[in-house]
C-alpha cells in the first residue's frame, strides 16, 4: 500500500513539472478517458518602461531603462519620476551588534540665496555607507509640495527598503519648483528615515532620522504698490461708480505688457495703462459699477502679462452698504482680562446725504432669535451680559455718529455674544432694506 501511494505521488509531481496534472493510472486492461488538466496561464501585466520620446508612458516588456528618455517635454538634467514610495512607511529595525551601517553625507544644509520665481533649483547630496552592515532608507518625507526627491545608489534608482551594502555610494537629488511662492523666504527640505543608529532618537523622532534643510529667497517678478496685493474699496454706497487703483511694476525695472485679467466680472471693471516710457510700471484701476448688490464682496483677480510670468493675484474687496453706513460690521473684543473695562468705537453715518439722520432707538436683541440679523422685529436680549454692556452715542457732525460700546469691569468670566440694534429715521437704512442696523458684539473675559 505504501509503495502504491509513493508511486502515485511521483507520477503526480512528474506531471506537474511537465505542465499538466494527469489522473492516476487506470487498472490493468482499462482505458482512461479523463482529460489532462492544464494550469491556467495568466498574462503578465504591462510594465511601464519609462516613456517614449515625448515622455508619454508606454507598455512593453521589462527593460533595463530606469529613467524616461529625455524628450521635448522632459528636461534632460532631471528625472521627474519620484522615488518609489510604499503605501505605508517601512519601519526600520535596529541592526545586529557589529553589523551597524554608517550614513555619511557631504552636506545637510543648502542656501540658494535669491532665486527668481518660476525657476526650478536642484541640489545633489552625495552619501556613502561606510559601516559594517547594510544601510536601509525606509522613507523620504519632503517638507513641502514644491520639493521632489530622488535617490540613486551605485548609479541606479533606489527603492525604499532595499539594502545598501557597505562601501556603496549614492546621491539624493532634491528639486524645488518656485512657481507660486514669489515673495517668500522659503525654508523647506526633507527628512530621510534610515536604520543608522548613529542618528539617535530625539524627543518625538525615531532613531535614524537625518534632517536636510534647504533655504531660498524667492523673488517676485512683479509687485504691487501698496505691497499687500489688495484693492480695497472699504465701505461704499451703490449710488454711483467707485474707482480704486494700485501700481503694478517689474521688480527689476524690465519692460512688460499687461495683456488682460481673469476672471471677467460685470460688477467690477478693470483696466491697465503704462505710466512711464519704460513700460515697467502700470496702473491697474478697478471700477465698481453703480447698482452693485449690498453686502461684502471679495474677488480674486489674476493679472496676465507678456512675457508670460507666474500667476499674480490681486484681491478686490469692499462692503456695499445701504443709505446708512457703519464700521466695523461686527465688534469683536477678543480677550478681556477679568476686572478690566474695554471700549470699542462704532461709526454710523448717513451715506446718501438725503436725510437729516437721527438715532431713534438703541437696544440689544437676542442672537438666538433667527430674525436678529435680518432687520425684522426680534426679541429683546434679557441676559446677565447685557447688564454689563454700555452704549454711548455721540454726534460728531451732522448725520454722523460715534458710538462707544463699553464692557464694564463686572462682566462675568466666559464668552459673551449679543446683537446691537440701531434704529434711525432713514427709511431702508440697512443692506436688508430694514430701518434698523444690526451689529454683532462678542468677546471673552478671562
Amino acid at each position: 500500500m505504501t509503495q502504491s501511494i509513493h508511486a502515485f505521488l511521483i507520477l503526480t509531481m512528474t506531471a506537474l513539472l511537465q505542465g499538466g496534472i494527469a489522473p492516476p493510472p487506470p487498472p490493468p486492461g482499462a482505458t482512461s478517458t479523463a482529460p489532462v488538466i492544464k494550469p491556467a496561464v495568466i498574462p503578465a501585466p504591462p510594465v511601464h518602461t519609462g516613456g517614449d520620446q515625448a515622455g508619454n508612458p508606454v507598455a512593453g516588456p521589462i527593460v533595463n531603462r530606469p529613467f524616461p528618455v529625455p524628450g521635448p517635454n522632459l528636461p534632460p538634467t532631471f528625472n521627474p519620476v519620484k522615488t518609489p514610495m510604499p503605501l505605508a512607511p517601512i519601519t526600520a529595525s535596529r541592526p545586529a551588534a557589529g553589523m551597524e551601517p554608517k550614513f555619511v553625507v557631504d552636506k545637510t544644509d543648502v542656501d540658494f540665496g535669491d532665486v527668481d520665481e518660476g525657476k526650478h533649483v536642484e541640489s545633489i547630496f552625495k552619501f556613502n555607507n561606510i559601516g559594517k552592515g547594510p544601510l536601509v532608507i525606509t522613507e523620504v518625507k519632503p517638507g513641502c509640495a514644491c520639493t521632489v526627491t530622488q535617490i540613486e545608489v551605485n548609479g541606479r534608482p533606489y527603492v525604499n527598503g532595499d539594502p545598501i551594502l557597505p562601501d556603496s555610494s549614492g546621491v539624493i537629488r532634491a528639486r524645488i519648483n518656485t512657481e507660486g511662492f514669489g515673495g517668500q523666504d522659503k525654508h523647506t527640505g526633507f527628512k530621510l528615515f534610515t536604520n543608522d543608529v548613529n542618528y539617535p532618537e530625539r524627543e518625538g523622532t525615531p532613531f535614524g532620522l537625518v534632517d536636510f534643510k534647504i533655504r531660498l529667497n524667492i523673488l517676485r517678478r512683479f509687485q504691487c504698490e501698496p505691497p499687500d496685493n489688495l484693492i480695497d474699496f472699504g465701505g461704499i454706497d451703490n449710488l454711483e461708480p467707485h474707482e480704486k487703483s494700485v501700481i503694478f511694476k517689474s521688480t527689476k525695472g524690465e519692460a512688460f505688457q499687461i495683456t488682460g485679467f481673469s476672471p471677467l466680472d460685470t460688477m467690477v471693471d478693470v483696466r491697465a495703462e503704462a505710466i512711464d516710457d519704460s513700460a515697467s510700471r502700470w496702473r491697474i484701476t478697478a471700477t465698481l459699477q453703480a447698482g452693485a448688490p449690498f453686502g461684502m464682496f471679495i474677488k480674486m483677480l489674476t493679472v496676465h502679462t507678456k512675457p508670460e510670468a507666474p500667476a499674480f493675484n490681486i484681491s478686490v474687496q469692499g462692503n456695499v452698504h445701504g443709505p446708512v453706513a457703519f464700521d466695523p460690521l461686527a465688534i469683536a473684543f477678543l480677550v478681556i482680562p477679568k476686572g478690566r473695562p474695554a471700549v470699542k468705537i462704532l461709526t454710523v453715518r448717513n451715506a446718501d446725504k438725503l436725510h437729516d439722520m437721527k438715532l431713534e432707538n438703541i437696544h440689544f436683541v437676542d442672537p438666538t432669535d433667527n430674525r436678529s440679523l435680518t432687520g425684522a422685529p426680534a426679541r429683546e436680549h434679557d441676559s446677565e451680559e447685557k447688564k454689563h454692556l454700555i452704549v454711548r452715542p455721540k454726534e460728531t457732525e451732522k448725520g454722523s455718529f460715534q458710538i462707544e460700546v463699553v464692557v464694564d469691569e463686572n462682566m462675568p468670566v466666559g464668552r459673551f455674544y449679543t446683537i446691537l440694534s440701531i434704529k434711525t429715521n432713514v427709511p431702508g437704512a440697512s443692506q436688508s432694506g430694514s430701518d434698523e442696523l444690526r451689529i454683532p458684539i462678542s468677546g471673552i473675559v478671562k
